[in-house]
């Protein structure tokens, strides 16, 4: 039913996942980067090690894009150049990084594949729970081996809703901050988690009715954007148009609260 890709992608998080888990709760070597908002230890650049020689290995010829590469400016501009004949993987090695070095045991892996300007497989693996999360086109979203769909709640008041702030832009964090005040007292609740993958995963399997986030990159995102679509959601940029690649926002819903939310993310 589904392809050697995906089997592959299956793989090679689970295998990066065994390794995190391992090392959760352990003595880690912890740098900052961009301006100190944000972290990377040896295991993210492990993991990222692991699921490239995985994935290099049976499919040379596939560009890779993790987040711990030195040159992310210039793969990035690839992703967005990408033929509709070429492949790439895009990868988040441990997402939630600030969770796992202060023992929150909220983190995942996310490997996605992008052939063209097009998602073809998504993964997501929440290694602390045992939760593998993946999708096909066409082929529907699943966890662990069963069918998975979106929440069924009407509206906004009746939903959990996952957002988070933005790390890096002082001035996107600033805008999500008006966002929230608006959208939190009318729903039913809302969680930050610290990890998108994570959250995207929930929005598909129907814990989220809805998760937006902005000042994304793509190994955020991408996987977490096909899992929703094959769950039966919707997802979009937050002026409602249509979410690409190359997106660094995002509004993924169960649908029925889509434009209801668009309204205080325009």
């Amino acid at each position: 039913m589904f392809s050697n890709h995906l089997y592959v992608a299956l793989q090679a998080a689970r295998e990066a996942g065994a390794l995190i888990k391992e090392r959760f709760g352990t003595r880690l070597e912890i740098n900052q980067k961009d301006g100190g908002r944000d972290f990377v230890t040896e295991v993210d650049r492990q993991a990222q090690n692991v699921i490239a020689f995985i994935l290099s290995g049976k499919f040379p010829e596939h560009l890779i894009i993790g987040e711990e590469d030195d040159e992310l400016d210039s793969e990035l501009g690839s992703l967005a150049d990408l033929q509709p004949d070429q492949y790439a993987w895009v990868v988040d090695p441990l997402d939630g990084t600030s969770n796992y070095i202060r023992n929150i045991p909220n983190y995942s892996v996310s490997i996605t594949l992008v052939q063209g300007q097009d998602l073809k497989v998504g993964v997501i693996y929440i290694p602390q729970n045992d939760e593998i999360f993946y999708a096909e086109p066409g082929k529907g979203a699943w966890r662990n081996g069963k069918p998975i769909h979106v929440a069924d709640n009407p509206n906004v008041a009746s939903s959990m809703l996952g957002a988070g702030v933005p790390v890096l832009d002082e001035k996107e964090r600033q805008e999500m901050m008006k966002i929230l005040s608006k959208v939190a007292p009318k729903c039913l609740s809302m969680r930050m988690s610290g990890s998108s993958s994570s959250s995207l995963a929930y929005v598909a399997c129907g814990r989220f009715s809805a998760l937006f986030e902005s000042g994304m990159h793509p190994w955020d995102i991408l996987a977490g954007a096909l899992l929703v679509t094959e769950a039966g959601g919707k997802v979009s940029n937050f002026s409602g148009g249509d979410f690409l690649v190359t997106s660094s926002d995002i509004l993924a819903s169960n649908g029925q609260v889509h434009g209801e939310l668009l309204e205080y993310l325009k």
